[in-house]
C-alpha cells in the first residue's frame, strides 16, 4: 500500500514538472477588438486543444468574417518570470523595462494575456493551411526591411533570435523587443490591420531534470553564470564575478581610500601546480593596466593540504604599482579560505581580505571578491567539487529563530506545568451529614 502511494505521488510530481516546463505565456494584441476571445481564470493553464479551439480558430480567416492578418513572434524560451524580472511590472512609473515596446503595444491596443499555455508553438504550426499567404522570417538571417505587409488573410511567422544561447539573456530579450517594434511599425505605416502574438517554443524556467539535480552546489554548472574563470593546468580553478582592491595612503583615514575594480581576465602563467591530493600549489594572478590609481596588481596564493583532510591558504601576498610607488610582498590574511580535499570554497561576498600587519607609516590595502569560488587541490575533470560555503549552517537569522523558539517553548512549558499543579477540592459539604461550622468570636 505504501509503495502504491509513493508511485501515485511520484507520477503526480512528474506530470507537474513536465507541465511547468512545457507551459509558456502568450501575449495577444492588435488593431482590432479581441472581445471574442475568452479571458482565462487566474492561475489556470490553457491546454493545447483549448488554445487551438478557443483562440487560434477565432484569429483565422473565415467566409463570413472580416479578412485578417496574423503576425506571430516566436522565440526559443519565455516565461512569466522574464516579465516580472526584467519588465518592472510592479512599478507603475516604469515603462516596461526591456519590454518597453511590448508594454506600449499592449497598453495602446486591445490586448489579452495568457499566462500559461501548453506548447502554443505546436498549435501555431497548424495555422498555415488556413491562410492564403504564409511567410516565415528568421532573424537575424533575414532582414526586417524584407517584410512588406500587404493585402489580407496573411500569416507572418517571425522566428526571433535565441535568448538563451549566447550573451546575456537581458540583452537578447531587449533585442527581440526591438525587432517586434520594427516589424509592427511597418504594418502601422502601411495602414494594414493586424493581430500580433508573442510566445515561445518552451519555458525559460530552469529545467528540473536529473542532470540539474546532480549538479548540487557546482557554481559553474549554471549556463547563465557571468564572471571570470581562471583555470591553471587543469589542476586549479578559480571563479569570481567581481574583484576590487582598496588602497589607503599612509597617514590617512579610511575615508580617503581609493577603490579600483579589477577588470579583465588575470594572467596565471606564473602559477605552479600538480593535480594530486597532497600537492602544494601556488596560484599567481596578475592584472595589468588597471587605470591611473593602480596600474598593475599581482596576488600570489600558496595552498597546502593538511593531514586532517583540509586544504587551506598558507600564504597570500599582494603586490601593486600605484601613483605613490610600488609595493610588493604585502602579506594578506586569507586564512578564512579553506575546504575539505575534493571540495571547493565558495562565498557570495568574501569578507575583506586585510593585511596581516598594519602601521600608519605605510599604505594599507584590502581585497574584496564577490561571487567567489576556488579549488586549488584535487580538481577532477576541470570542474568544481561540492562547495564549502562561507555561510555556515547556523547563521544569525537561524540562531535568532532558535532562541525565540526556545523562549516560547519555555513559556509554554511553564504554563502547562502551572496548569497541571492546580488541585481540585477534596472536601465537600454533605447536606445529610453534620454541617461544617466555623466558630467566630464576636465579643470584640
Amino acid at each position: 500500500m505504501a509503495a502504491l502511494k509513493m508511485l501515485i505521488i511520484s507520477s503526480f510530481l512528474l506530470f507537474a514538472i513536465l507541465g511547468v516546463e512545457s507551459s509558456v505565456p502568450v501575449l495577444l494584441w492588435g488593431s482590432e477588438s479581441l472581445s471574442s476571445l475568452p479571458i482565462p481564470l487566474a492561475g489556470h493553464s490553457v491546454s493545447s486543444n483549448a488554445f487551438q479551439k478557443n483562440y487560434l480558430e477565432k484569429l483565422t480567416p473565415c467566409q463570413n468574417c472580416d479578412k485578417k492578418n496574423l503576425v506571430v513572434f516566436v522565440q526559443d524560451k519565455l516565461s512569466v518570470e522574464d516579465f516580472t524580472h526584467y519588465g518592472h511590472v510592479f512599478e507603475d512609473t516604469e515603462e516596461g523595462g526591456i519590454f518597453h515596446n511590448v508594454k506600449s503595444y499592449m497598453g495602446s491596443h486591445p490586448s489579452l494575456t495568457l499566462s500559461s499555455v501548453h506548447l502554443p508553438a505546436d498549435s501555431i504550426n497548424q495555422l498555415q493551411k488556413k491562410f492564403e499567404t504564409v511567410r516565415e522570417v528568421h532573424l537575424p538571417r533575414d532582414d526586417v526591411s524584407s517584410v512588406k505587409p500587404a493585402g489580407s488573410n496573411n500569416l507572418l511567422v517571425v522566428h526571433l533570435p535565441d535568448t538563451h544561447g549566447s550573451g546575456r539573456v537581458e540583452n537578447n530579450l531587449k533585442g527581440n523587443d526591438g525587432h517586434i517594434s520594427r516589424i509592427l511599425k511597418r504594418y502601422s505605416e502601411a495602414g494594414v490591420p493586424y493581430t500580433a502574438m508573442y510566445t515561445a517554443r518552451e519555458s525559460s524556467k530552469m529545467s528540473t531534470n536529473g542532470a540539474v539535480f546532480a549538479q548540487g552546489r557546482h557554481l559553474l554548472a549554471a549556463k547563465n553564470e557571468t564572471g571570470t574563470v581562471v583555470g591553471v593546468k587543469d589542476c586549479m580553478l578559480l571563479y569570481y564575478k567581481k574583484a576590487s582592491i582598496t588602497l589607503i595612503p599612509a597617514g590617512t583615514k579610511n575615508t580617503e581610500s581609493v577603490t579600483t575594480q579589477l577588470v579583465g581576465k588575470p594572467d596565471s602563467s606564473k602559477s605552479e601546480c600538480s593535480n594530486t591530493s597532497t600537492a602544494n600549489n601556488i596560484m599567481v594572478l596578475t592584472w595589468a593596466n588597471q587605470g591611473q590609481n593602480v596600474s598593475d596588481i599581482t596576488i600570489s596564493m600558496a595552498f597546502n593540504s593538511t593531514k586532517s583532510g583540509y586544504w587551506l591558504i598558507t600564504k597570500m601576498l599582494l603586490s601593486y604599482t600605484s601613483q605613490n610607488g610600488s609595493l610588493s610582498g604585502i602579506e594578506m590574511n586569507g586564512k578564512e579560505i579553506f575546504a575539505w580535499k575534493g571540495y571547493s570554497y565558495h562565498c557570495t561576498k568574501v569578507p575583506k581580505i586585510m593585511q596581516n600587519k598594519r602601521s600608519n607609516d605605510t599604505s594599507r590595502a584590502h581585497l574584496v571578491f564577490e561571487g567567489f569560488q576556488i579549488q586549488p587541490i584535487a580538481l577532477k575533470k576541470n570542474k568544481f567539487g561540492y562547495a564549502n560555503d562561507c555561510i555556515g549552517f547556523f547563521t544569525i537569522p537561524i540562531w535568532s529563530g532558535l532562541v525565540t523558539m526556545l523562549l516560547l517553548i519555555g513559556i509554554l512549558s511553564f504554563g502547562m506545568y502551572m496548569m497541571v499543579m492546580i488541585n481540585t477540592q477534596d472536601r465537600f459539604d454533605d447536606p445529610k451529614g453534620k454541617t461544617i461550622t466555623v466558630t467566630a468570636d464576636d465579643s470584640k
